[in-house]
């Protein structure tokens, strides 16, 4: 039980981890509009 509840944990935080790289290149990229923008 405790190595499934390892690898479930282990999927969730390589989930989290894209989904927080996909927000950062989401600010970067707004950031950089807004730049232009100015």
């Amino acid at each position: 039980m405790s190595i499934k509840f390892k690898i479930n944990d282990y999927i969730k935080n390589c989930f989290n981890l894209k989904e927080m790289r996909k927000n950062l290149n989401l600010k970067i990229k707004f950031q950089i509009i807004f730049i232009f923008a100015y």
